[in-house]
Order: structure tokens, then C-alpha cells, then sequence
């Protein structure tokens, strides 16, 4: 069995042997390769199933990641993540170099639009689900918040549920308020790996582990539960 993963960066970390791709790998006794970038799009999550020979792999895991994100094809999370807090001044939502500032200001003022980008996003994601070798499970969850997505599944199967609400969840439990109030306190994720504590890694290649070995699990996923501390 060799599987694939393609999304953000809740699917990174390849090399840490307690992040869900390696529990995963261990669990199942089987090669996981991980293509996932940090800040990419879901046109870049395409990108990354499209171009590593999706048909040599016997499972797909997709993760969805935030709609909003621009499909930038290089991947440069400045690009990408510019419009995530879209309350702030453009140039200044993230530490942007400044030769990006000016084209990032005229980008948003004179070319964005979000019923485009939108659809860009949804349309990259249903790509996956078409172009699906006929052999091959293909597993979708989402790792942002994705309720304006409206996709055809097919005969891929979709996990309900939110790596995202996950984080926030953890958050909260510690008795932070907000992912920028956790970074500014610990700017390199402290205890965390793929933005989620190593039990819930665990917890994640455990529930992922089950839903591959049922057979069923593309008519009837109610005995898998996300079970999260």
C-alpha cells in the first residue's frame, strides 16, 4: 500500500516522527508520501497531486485548505495568505518584503475578486476528485473551514470536520483566545506539530488508519468518530 497527501501545512513535518503522516506510515506498515506545503492554495494542493504520478498511489489523503487563499503557483506564503486577515492595510498583513508591497496593494485594488479566486479554489479540489485513478481510495478533510465549497464527491470519501476548529479547540484549552495570542507567545508552535498537539497527531493518524481499512467507509462513516483531546 503506498498513499499520498497533498494540502497546507497541516501535512507537513514529514521528518518528525510524531506527526500524523509518520503514526500513519507505522500504523498501517506502508510508505506515506507527504507533498503538502505550508500557506499553499488549494490550486497548489492540485498542483501537487496533478504533478507526482497520482496513478502509483493506492490511497489519496486531500486536505482542503482555506478558500480565500490565492492560487499562487510559485507558492510564496506572503502571496497566498494576503487576504487571510483582510481587515488590516494590505501591505502590512504580514511581514511582507517590501518589493511585494506595491504589487500586492495594486493586485488587491485593481484585480482581486473573490467570486474568482472561489471558484479557482473549488474548481481545483473537484479537478483532484475527476482526474481520481479508478483504483485509487481518495480521502477528503478539510483543514480550514470550508462551507462555501460545493463539490461533487463522487465516489471519493469526504471526513467531516475541521483540523482548523481542532487548533482552536487546543487553543482555547490553554486559555488563549486567538492563533495570533498563541504565536506571539511561542512564534515556533511550542508543542505543537502540524499546528496540533503531538496526542491529537496520534488521534488523527489513529481515526485516518480506521477509515482506510473499512471497506464501508465510503457508504457509512458513523462508527469513525474524530475523537480529539
Amino acid at each position: 500500500m503506498k498513499i499520498m497527501v497533498c494540502g497546507d501545512s497541516f501535512g507537513i513535518n514529514r521528518d518528525n516522527k510524531l506527526s500524523w503522516i509518520n503514526w500513519l506510515s507505522r500504523m498501517l506498515k506502508c510508505t506515506v508520501d507527504t507533498y503538502c506545503q505550508g500557506g499553499c492554495s488549494n490550486y497548489m494542493t492540485y498542483l501537487q497531486y496533478k504533478n507526482n504520478n497520482p496513478e502509483k498511489y493506492d490511497i489519496a489523503i486531500i486536505l482542503i485548505t482555506a478558500s480565500h487563499r490565492i492560487p499562487i503557483v510559485k507558492n510564496n506564503p506572503h502571496l497566498c495568505f494576503m487576504i487571510d486577515s483582510n481587515d488590516l492595510p494590505k501591505s502590512k498583513l504580514l511581514s511582507i518584503p517590501n518589493n511585494y508591497s506595491q504589487a500586492l496593494d495594486s493586485y488587491m485594488d485593481y484585480y482581486f475578486d473573490r467570486e474568482v479566486n472561489l471558484f479557482v479554489s473549488q474548481q481545483s479540489i473537484q479537478n483532484i476528485i475527476n482526474r481520481k485513478p479508478l483504483r485509487q481510495k481518495l480521502f477528503i478533510l478539510n483543514s480550514g473551514a470550508n462551507e462555501n465549497l460545493h463539490l461533487d464527491y463522487k465516489d471519493s470519501i469526504y471526513l467531516p470536520g475541521s483540523l482548523y476548529l481542532i487548533l482552536l479547540e487546543e487553543l482555547h484549552k490553554s486559555g488563549f483566545s486567538s492563533i495570533p495570542e498563541y504565536n506571539k507567545k511561542y512564534p515556533d508552535e511550542k508543542d505543537k506539530i502540524n499546528h496540533l498537539s503531538p496526542q491529537n497527531n496520534y488521534n488523527l493518524a489513529n481515526f485516518l488508519k480506521n477509515v482506510i481499512l473499512d471497506e464501508n467507509a465510503n457508504r457509512d462513516l458513523s462508527k469513525h468518530n474524530w475523537t480529539f483531546n
